[in-house]
């Protein structure tokens, strides 16, 4: 797997509450160390018990990255980019 996941769309697990999140890569660096991080704009926003608003964006490790896609699954599209999150808001 490429460590620069820039524009593509993952799923992966978010250590700290142990969520699955899915969405988009912003940007991707490498850390001090040589580690790669990304920038996860989220598809769904995220409710975490210690924050008080819901988080939007996310940073993962390489590590925790599950699975890779060019581009958002085909039932997803139409539902717009900028109010994806509160089509799924339950």
């Amino acid at each position: 797997m490429q460590w620069n996941l820039e524009g593509k769309h993952i799923s992966a697990w978010y250590p700290f509450g142990g969520y699955d999140v899915e969405g988009y890569v912003e940007s991707s660096r490498v850390k001090y160390g040589g580690g790669v991080q990304h920038t996860l704009v989220l598809d769904k926003l995220l409710h975490m018990p210690w924050r008080h608003e819901p988080a939007d964006r996310l940073l993962i490790n390489h590590e925790h990255v599950n699975a890779v896609r060019d581009r958002r699954p085909v039932e997803d599209r139409d539902m717009g980019d900028v109010f994806l999150n509160e089509a799924y808001e339950d």
